[in-house]
């Protein structure tokens, strides 16, 4: 299978669960989205589509919210899905689905490495990870979270510009908004507020950054921490 008009790396995004419809030439479809870049994506569908055909479709992100999107189908898999490149998006929603792109590989990175981690707490950030993200040891840093139920120390597990994914037996949910104080340097820890986006029972939530646009102290403060 040959697959065209591949402009940047896809993301798994299977553990978010993302749902989609939309209607095709041949009808209405439903599945899920596979993988995830800002400039396409996989959808898992037993839809009946040609190369080159224009789709319509809907993405439901892990803000609950629905993303419409018009993508040209670049190759397909009989009885498995199909891909397409997207067509027409702006800025804003392009920066949505790189938010939830930077998220799944944060989560997936983390389950790749979750069993390695447990066995060297303690250890620095190595600082390898892909840029604007920084990977934090599960003892090594603490976070306390501020409108939760009960009060709770949590360890940061992976975190960008975006947002970060928080280690917390906390009783949250999606879509619920709270102060986060993130322990950053040798400096007073830094408070800003964060939005569920993702709850992974168990083992902790995503969370994004409400930030009070581009001039947000807090968020300057962030971006200086993580190029370090």
């Amino acid at each position: 299978m040959t697959i065209k008009h591949r402009k940047a790396q896809r993301v798994s995004v299977s553990r978010l669960v993302m749902q989609a419809q939309g209607e095709c030439a041949a009808g209405p479809f439903y599945g899920m989205v596979g993988n995830l870049s800002p400039h396409g994506c996989f959808f898992v569908t037993y839809a009946n589509v040609e190369i080159k055909e224009i789709v319509n479709a809907q993405i439901f992100l892990p803000t609950e919210r629905w993303l419409h999107i018009e993508g040209e189908v670049s190759h397909r898999a009989e009885r498995a899905g199909f891909g397409v490149r997207f067509l027409n998006l702006s800025e804003a929603e392009k920066a949505s689905l790189e938010l939830v792109i930077d998220y799944a590989q944060g989560l997936n990175d983390d389950m790749e490495t979750g069993a390695k981690e447990a066995e060297q707490t303690g250890d620095s950030a190595d600082g390898s990870d892909p840029a604007e993200r920084r990977r934090y040891p599960r003892a090594a840093v603490a976070a306390d979270l501020q409108g939760a139920t009960e009060e709770t120390t949590s360890g940061i597990a992976d975190i960008s510009m975006g947002g970060l994914f928080l280690r917390t037996t906390a009783n949250l949910r999606i879509g619920q908004t709270m102060t986060l104080r993130l322990p950053l340097g040798t400096g007073q820890p830094l408070e800003v507020e964060v939005e569920v986006v993702h709850i992974q029972p168990g083992r902790g939530v995503g969370l994004n950054f409400l930030w009070q646009g581009e001039d947000d102290p807090a968020r300057a403060r962030l971006a200086r921490e993580i190029a370090l």
